[in-house]
């Protein structure tokens, strides 16, 4: 429990829908999401075609940058992670 004695501050599994806003329907981002794994704090590509997010399905305990395409029906298709130049977070010494 938080300091406030009556929710959790943090949850184990956060899932990305899909919200359509002209009839409230929603849908989760199936291909997106990752089972007990949390996902979470995306932004949209300027196109709205790509979806840049947070999470934590490789280790459970670092959040990566994903990304998924998401077609015109707003189905998501399978993430990939974001490549990184190095391996490691520190430069060299």
């Amino acid at each position: 429990m938080s300091d406030y004695g009556n929710f959790p501050v943090w949850h184990t599994e956060a899932d990305l829908y899909m919200i359509d806003l002209s009839t409230g329907e929603h849908h989760p981002l199936e291909q997106a999401n990752s089972a007990g794994a949390t996902d979470s704090y995306h932004s949209w590509s300027s196109n709205s075609r790509w979806i840049v997010f947070g999470s934590r399905r490789t280790d459970g305990l670092y959040t990566r940058p994903y990304i998924a395409y998401i077609d015109t029906t707003g189905n998501s298709a399978k993430p990939f992670l974001l490549p990184k130049k190095t391996r490691s977070f520190t430069p060299a010494l």
